[in-house]
C-alpha cells in the first residue's frame, strides 16, 4: 500500500478497517518510522541480490522464476515475497514491449501494461480490481449532492462518472485510475 490513508475522518477510518485485516489495522496504527515503509527486509534482500547478482534480462529471469519456484514448493505463494518476484518477473518479461511502444498506442495498451502489476500486487489481499468503464459511486453521489447545493446547474450527468479502474475492498471504492495513451490531448488528459 501507498501508506496515504484518510485516517482523521472517522467516516474513512472505518472504511479503511472494514477493508483491511487484523494484522494490517494493527501496522497502520503503530508508528512506522520511514525505514519501515515500503518492502519488508527479506523483499529488499533479495530484490538486491537478484539485481547485483545477474547482468541481463535472461539471467534475472532466470533467477526470479528459479526463486518463485522455491516459493511454490514451500506453499509460500501468499506472501510479501512471492508478489514482488511476481511483479519483477512482470516487469522483466515485458520491458522489452513496452520499451518499444510508439506513442500512438491505444488507451488499453497503457491499461493493460499496468493493471498486470496491480494484480499481482493485489493478489492476495481483499482488494478487488473492477475494470471495464465502472461507474463511480463516489462521483455520482459527489454530483447528485452538488445538484441539491446549487439546482439547475447541471454539473454532468447523475449516473457518474466512467472509470476504467476501481480498486474496491468490501464494495467500498478505495482508488479510481483512469488511463490514457502517451500522445493524447492536454485537453483530454485534464479532464
Amino acid at each position: 500500500m501507498s501508506n496515504i490513508l484518510n485516517l482523521i475522518d472517522p467516516m474513512m477510518v472505518n472504511v479503511v478497517t472494514s477493508v483491511l485485516d487484523k494484522n494490517e489495522v494493527n501496522q497502520l496504527k503503530g508508528d512506522k518510522s520511514e525505514s519501515e515503509c515500503g518492502m519488508n527486509t527479506e523483499c529488499k534482500d533479495m530484490y538486491d541480490a537478484l539485481l547485483s547478482n545477474n547482468s541481463d534480462s535472461s539471467s534475472l529471469l532466470a533467477a526470479i522464476l528459479y526463486q518463485k519456484r522455491l516459493l511454490v514448493l514451500e506453499q509460500k505463494r501468499p506472501t510479501e515475497l512471492y508478489s514482488m518476484l511476481s511483479i519483477m518477473e512482470t516487469l522483466v518479461d515485458n520491458f522489452d514491449n513496452w520499451s518499444n511502444k510508439s506513442g500512438a498506442t491505444s488507451e488499453m495498451t497503457a491499461y493493460r501494461s499496468c493493471a498486470s502489476i496491480l494484480e499481482k500486487l493485489f493478489k492476495f489481499t481483499s482488494i478487488q480490481l473492477k475494470d471495464g468503464e465502472n461507474i463511480s459511486l463516489a462521483t455520482k453521489y459527489a454530483t447528485e449532492l452538488h445538484d441539491v447545493v446549487f439546482p439547475g446547474s447541471q454539473l454532468s450527468h447523475p449516473t457518474g462518472r466512467r472509470i476504467d479502474l476501481l480498486l474496491c475492498g468490501h464494495s467500498s471504492e478505495l482508488c479510481t485510475n483512469e488511463w490514457k495513451k502517451a500522445n493524447v490531448s492536454p485537453s483530454i488528459l485534464h479532464r
